[in-house]
């Protein structure tokens, strides 16, 4: 019987994962290119007459990716990029040489200094740049388009041409996507490119309609350019409005999940995921100081959404950001661009290319400090709005924390003798039907309970004192610890009775 698709791409994909795989997707983006585009180069441009430069259109694809568009749907954020408005403009009027040209010059100043990327994801994107401005060239040629007016061809042209490059932008993303995480379904090979479609569309209209406007009046590039500059202002306006926005309604959420649960661990498990969230980071992590010169303890939550504990004594050392942070009680921001060496050092340290830390406090100032890092994207990087919603959150989780701590000591001296500390009769109960419990199961071979008292002891309140007698009774309670062992119960019950359970 065959297998499913699904089964078939996923086994094949496991020998193409890591850096390995996506390898071969770049391999495959440049034989695509280098198919296409030798037939293509020698080719004028389709519109005669007024041409844009090379220098022009190189720079409206590095801008295009410098200011791309934030779509919220609904609590997903989408990273828009408007280059199709630069592809669809140079289809016209341009040479086939001049856009591939601008298209492969005009973003790699984007890729390598503001964006900072890997210099495997800079190679990947300038394959897709070259095998998608191909597949568009190819797709748009094919129709017989002079001129804007074309018989209705150009339109139906630049629509195709589009979603073409579109589709080969999508798959060979997907594809590198399932290489680093080590698995491909059938359907991921069409969800990607139907969803980008429409965007694709949507932003080659506009770019439709400036190529008539120029076609008509070269000049009209002025006000085309106040348009487009006016609405993309409006946008970024409106962007920010939405964002801050969801970040009110994130943070409410976030004060919601960490005010119910009064157990530490889950306030913990909740403050890190929440801060993930909300500053839409990758990885995040709590640093507590040590009560004494001991080590800090430096507490993340994982892949799977556990907490991991290790001890630390590297990032409180002077110098370093976060005992910094700790002295000042002031949060910082670590980006992507920073000089300073002291970032420099800890960003290191983490594996990250930028951070934000911000302080906890206690009752008696700051406890520690809590970290994300890595946002999530190559867009956007941390500003100074993330480093504010942060240091909200580190207050909020400061509170939290207090009150779990409080919930923790408030159970813990429920079952515990105030003056010894030792379990008292309810713990010892508690602990006598867990044990009978493993008895009945074979898991022990016996249990055994011992009730004393001390002789005397009244006289020793009488003549010495109440506080004398309190000393005696935390004396015979390490003793008795001392002496019944590890894995002995040793319990007060009230006055000067003690039990001890084996």
């Amino acid at each position: 019987m065959a297998r499913p698709a699904a089964v078939r791409l996923a086994s094949a994909g496991a020998l193409l994962t890591g850096l390995p795989g996506v390898t071969v997707v770049i391999a495959v983006l440049l034989v695509l290119a280098g198919v296409l585009l030798p037939d293509l180069l020698v080719l004028p441009a389709v519109t005669p007459g007024w041409q844009i430069p090379l220098v022009s259109l190189a720079l409206m694809f590095g801008v295009v990716e410098v200011f791309v568009l934030h779509i919220q749907v609904r609590r997903e954020a989408q990273t828009v990029s408007l280059h199709e408005l630069a592809l669809v403009l140079g289809l016209f009027f341009a040479s086939p040489l001049v856009v591939l040209a601008a298209r492969l010059i005009g973003p790699l100043p984007v890729l390598v200094l503001h964006r900072r990327q890997a210099p495997v994801k800079i190679v990947f994107n300038m394959a897709l740049f070259a095998a998608d401005t191909a597949v568009a060239l190819t797709v748009f040629r094919l129709f017989p388009v002079s001129s804007i007016s074309s018989d209705g061809w150009a339109w139906t042209a630049t629509g195709c041409a589009v979603v073409a490059a579109c589709a080969v932008a999508a798959t060979a993303t997907t594809l590198v996507i399932a290489a680093y995480e080590g698995r491909l379904q059938a359907r991921d090979l069409w969800a990607l490119p139907l969803r980008d479609a429409p965007r694709a569309l949507a932003v080659a209209l506009p770019a439709l309609i400036a190529v008539y406007a120029l076609s008509l009046d070269p000049s009209a590039w002025v006000p085309l350019l106040a348009v487009g500059g006016v609405i993309l202002l409006a946008y970024r306006a409106y962007a920010s409005l939405a964002e801050r926005h969801l970040s009110l309604e994130r943070l409410y959420r976030f004060s919601q999940a960490v005010s119910t649960d009064p157990e530490v661990e889950g306030v913990l498990r909740s403050v890190l995921l929440e801060a993930k969230e909300l500053l839409r980071a990758e990885s995040a992590h709590v640093l507590f100081l040590p009560p004494g010169n001991g080590p800090a303890a430096y507490i993340a939550l994982t892949a799977a959404d556990r907490l991991v504990r290790r001890e630390t004594d590297v990032l409180l050392q002077p110098g370093w950001v976060d005992a910094r942070v700790v002295g000042s009680g002031v949060g910082e921001l670590l980006s992507r661009t920073t000089k300073d060496d002291v970032h420099r050092r800890l960003l290191h340290e983490l594996g990250a290319r930028e951070a934000v830390i911000a302080p906890l406090r206690g009752e008696a100032g700051v406890v520690g400090t809590i970290t994300v890092s890595e946002r999530l994207g190559d867009i956007r990087t941390f500003d100074e709005a993330d480093l504010r919603l942060l240091e909200t959150v580190a207050n909020h989780a400061s509170i939290a924390l207090r009150n779990g701590r409080l919930v923790d000591q408030l159970r813990h001296d429920s079952l515990h003798d105030a003056l010894t500390g030792l379990p008292n009769r309810n713990l010892l109960l508690r602990s006598v039907s867990d044990a009978l419990s493993l008895l009945e199961q074979g898991i022990v071979p016996g249990i055994a309970v011992m009730i004393m008292d001390l002789d005397g002891f009244k006289e020793v309140n009488d003549t010495l004192g109440h506080q004398q007698g309190d000393a005696l009774l935390r004396e015979v309670a390490g003793r008795l610890v001392g002496a019944a062992g590890e894995g002995a119960v040793v319990a007060r019950l009230g006055g000067d009775e003690f039990a001890v359970l084996l």
